[in-house]
């Protein structure tokens, strides 16, 4: 079984699990992210162009 790794967040009052974006944390929270004492350590989402994107085709592929 996996275990996240927790860090006890002073603005919450609450254990919060890292391995999500600090979007998620916010939304679970409730806090707003203003001043948030564990920024830089959640987990960063995917920048847009490493989403898969079915219409990019398959690399290494030629259309030829």
């Amino acid at each position: 079984m996996f275990n996240s790794p927790l860090q006890y967040c002073a603005l919450c009052k609450q254990y919060v699990e890292l391995d999500q974006t600090m979007e998620e944390c916010v939304a679970q929270h409730g806090c707003r992210g203003h001043d948030c004492p564990l920024t830089g350590q959640f987990s960063a989402p995917l920048p847009i162009e490493r989403q898969a994107d079915p219409s990019a085709g398959t690399p290494g592929k030629s259309g030829t």
